[in-house]
């Protein structure tokens, strides 16, 4: 095991770009007020970045509020106003919207006087600012959802609608394999690209298509279960909770009289349900499960990998690392089980990009460490986000700037 080593490199090169993802320190530009986040994607195992050896300065500490970088860009806030800078900290889009959410894509929503747009990545606008709501990512390859009115439709990316403001405020989902969920008068069903309904509007709660499995989780009466594209309920609406089937495994949590365990596409029983609970999804083939208070690690086929002993478990992050919690000190564990970095934080987070955000003392300041448990950022700041496209949001008083991993 190895504790941290002060060992603290600047004045280096930018490096690293692996993850993408959009979210903000305070409020998030990415959801408006009453929203919810988007769901982060399904974990996909990936060899583990080359070992981070510091950091340099990039950005200075100026912003109100920040997001995570995108595509080379990141949305700030000044004052009360949001923009878009580069990596360099040049303003590629005026700092003068209420909201900003660059897509994937490299399209831009943003929101000035309560109305939402779309912009092209140079910043000229596709879709008029006139929409209560746009979310913030396609629901399709080629749909935005939108709200106007009260109501939820679809437009293309040139602002034509596709799908009628015909359903529930949030009431469409993501389409996959041509099928989104959708609600209107309250119930949920099904409907395809065009708007037109496949599966009956009858469940209390329906969710996408989006597994390997091709089943919808769907509620009805306070219980769970899934169906398929035909609405045939392939496993019974019968389980108290349950998550959806996950792209990488075709295992689903599920919870029944108190208890949680995992089901397969058929419905048959693979993990016992005998636990508190259990990680919604596996990451590097391994899931926490919680037993007698105390959490451990399970494989997809129910083995117990890493025995129930910890107080907090959380997944394993990018270099197959999970930070736990023992007692009142957190620490980092391999998919083995063993200890490779002591425990010794009073806050420790999970790994992205080669580093871990961590804290050695309470109400103290963060700085990041890497794999090997060496200090590669110092300790100074009041708070940091994870590193994204090799750059990590950080916190110095009240304002946020940026600094650069370096592998």
């Amino acid at each position: 095991m190895k504790a941290i080593k002060s060992k603290v490199l600047a004045g280096l090169l930018i490096a690293g770009l692996i993850l993408f993802g959009l979210t903000s320190c305070s409020s998030n530009p990415t959801d408006p007020p009453g929203a919810l986040p988007s769901a982060p994607p399904d974990p996909v195992p990936s060899a583990p970045p080359a070992l981070v050896t510091g950091y340099a300065e990039a950005i200075p500490p100026q912003y109100d509020d920040v997001s995570l970088f995108r595509n080379g860009r990141v949305a700030v806030k000044l004052g009360d106003k949001w923009g878009l800078i580069d990596k360099v900290g040049t303003v590629v889009l005026p700092i003068e919207y209420d909201y900003v959410a660059p897509t994937v894509e490299g399209m831009i929503i943003v929101r000035r006087d309560g109305k939402n747009g779309v912009l092209d990545s140079g910043g000229k606008q596709i879709v008029p600012l006139e929409y209560d709501y746009i979310s913030n990512a396609p629901v399709s390859e080629k749909l935005f959802r939108a709200e106007k009115g009260g109501k939820s439709g679809c437009i293309d990316f040139s602002g034509k609608e596709v799908v009628p403001f015909s359903f529930d405020k949030d009431g469409i989902g993501s389409f996959s394999d041509g099928l989104a969920a959708a609600a209107r008068d309250g119930k949920w069903g099904y409907i395809d690209t065009t708007g037109a309904e496949v599966v009956p509007f009858k469940y209390d709660r329906a969710y996408s298509f989006l597994s390997s499995a091709r089943l919808a989780l769907v509620k009805l009466n306070d219980k769970y279960g899934f169906i398929d594209s035909t609405g045939t309920e392939v496993i019974p609406i019968a389980y108290d909770d349950a998550s959806h089937f996950a792209a990488t495994h075709t295992l689903a949590k599920a919870k029944q009289g108190g208890k949680a365990g995992y089901i397969d596409p058929t419905g048959a029983e693979v993990v016992p349900f005998k636990y508190q609970d259990v990680q919604s999804m596996f990451w590097e083939d391994l899931a926490w499960v919680k037993l007698d208070e105390k959490y451990g690690y399970i494989d997809a086929t129910g083995i117990e990998v890493i025995p129930p002993k910890y107080d907090v478990a959380g997944e394993f992050g990018s270099q197959n690392l999970a930070s736990v919690k023992l007692g009142d000190k957190w620490g980092f564990i391999d998919t083995t089980g063993a200890e490779v970095i002591d425990f010794q934080f009073e806050q420790a987070r999970s790994f992205y990009e080669g580093v871990a955000q961590v804290r050695l003392e309470k109400d103290g300041k963060w700085g990041f460490v890497n794999a090997e448990g060496t200090q590669v950022v110092p300790f100074q700041y009041e708070e940091t986000l994870p590193s994204q496209e090799g750059f990590a949001a950080v916190r110095i008083g009240d304002k946020w700037g940026f600094i650069s991993i370096l592998n």
